[in-house]
């Protein structure tokens, strides 16, 4: 099974997406937690999980390793303070003066 995973879903934590998977169906009540094929089940699951690693991932391509997009918008905010910063020169013109 650790064979299939490692091909079929590359990158998922196969040991805790296990225990996930153990943890849930355990606690499923009555038929809808029963199945005939655990092993098919247990495939879907980890195939939902690379699924999902591979939409989040294609998603968050954007700042790149180490940087957020927080980061980012502090970085614009910044730059467009300091173009806006008023000089001594624009100060006097507001103020009536002479630059």
């Amino acid at each position: 099974m650790r064979d299939w995973a490692a091909e079929h879903a590359p990158g998922v934590d196969v040991a805790l997406v296990t225990a996930e998977f153990i943890d849930y169906w355990i606690a499923v009540p009555g038929t809808r937690g029963t199945k005939l094929d655990w092993e098919a089940t247990w495939r879907n699951r980890l195939r939902e999980t690379a699924q999902r690693r591979t939409t989040a991932s294609s998603r968050s391509a954007g700042p790149g390793p180490g940087r957020s997009t927080t980061d980012d918008r502090v970085a614009a905010a910044q730059a467009l303070k300091g173009q806006l910063q008023p000089t001594r020169d624009t100060d006097q013109l507001a103020l009536g003066g002479t630059p």
